[in-house]
């Protein structure tokens, strides 16, 4: 009698770009469906939306993925909606990778909107997915605030990334508000947006009310010196925010003047950079410090 063995991890990473646009990755399914694997890693497959919606085809009623690489791929909205209705039915997939592709405002609220319903899904990565839109036709707000919306109302996400997405201040005062009420989130990575003074000082306050966030990635983002002193300003830091790395660039007169007012309880790492004349950022001086 044959017995069903079960593939643990199955990685096609780059193996698949020349399958992508063809009936070829239905074999690939198969395996999926097949094998049962509980790890599949598609990073960089030149994967679209009409391979997702495929792909989430099966997944739907999977019962045993748990861990799904899809970055460095070209997946758009479509995709991005395709995944959401995943999202919706299973209940087994824990971490979901999606970065560097192109789900956008639309992928945004579709992926928060299924988190409202689902309890399984624990790490979700959408960074440098032009959750905001692009430059060309105008940044908006709807797809990062309704993933802040969102941890109003999911209680199991731990981990989410929306590095890189040109999210602006509206957004990052919705994710303040939920933090002041969500107890599951332990990393948050805002890194690399548009957030200014006003959501740094709404984060700074709500993560005096939050308990259970452990790692804030809040760098590279628009801070001047209202905003950056309210983030190292947080005397509790080192045990709300374990193993934090507060990186405050880019703006050398804000940081130089509050170097002094740090506490020696408060865990951080700040950078001053300078733009040359050729247009490059520079860095100016480096310190930590901390307990």
């Amino acid at each position: 009698m044959k017995k069903n063995i079960l593939i643990k991890m199955l990685s096609l990473q780059s193996k698949l770009r020349v399958f992508a646009e063809s009936s070829s990755i239905l074999y690939y399914l198969q395996e999926l469906r097949f094998k049962s694997p509980i790890f599949l890693n598609l990073i960089d497959n030149h994967i679209g939306d009409a391979e997702i919606e495929k792909l989430a085809n099966v997944l739907k009623n999977n019962t045993t993925l748990k861990t799904l690489y899809l970055d460095v791929n070209r997946i758009g909205p479509t995709g991005g909606v395709a995944l959401a209705n995943v999202l919706n039915s299973n209940t087994t997939l824990r971490t979901l990778k999606l970065g560097v592709n192109h789900i956008g405002p639309t992928g945004a609220e579709a992926l928060a909107n299924a988190l409202n319903i689902n309890t399984t899904l624990r790490t979700l990565d959408i960074r440098l997915n032009h959750l905001a839109g692009k430059r060309e036709k105008g940044f908006e707000s709807r797809g990062g605030v309704a993933l802040a919306r969102m941890l109003l109302i999911n209680t199991t996400l731990a981990d989410l990334s929306v590095y890189g997405n040109h999210l602006d201040d509206e957004t990052g005062v919705a994710f303040a508000r939920a933090l002041t009420t969500n107890t599951s989130l332990t990393v948050l990575n805002v890194a690399e947006n548009n957030l200014g003074d006003k959501s740094a000082i709404a984060i700074a306050d709500a993560l005096e009310k939050n308990t259970t966030l452990q790692t804030l990635f809040i760098g590279n983002n628009d801070f001047g010196r209202d905003g950056v002193q309210a983030l190292v300003g947080i005397k509790t830091v080192d045990v709300k925010l374990e193993r934090a790395q507060l990186e405050i660039l880019r703006n050398e007169t804000s940081i130089i003047p509050i170097i002094d007012y740090l506490s020696s309880t408060v865990n951080f790492q700040l950078k001053a950079w300078k733009r040359s004349v050729e247009g490059q950022w520079q860095v100016l001086f480096s310190k930590k410090g901390g307990a």
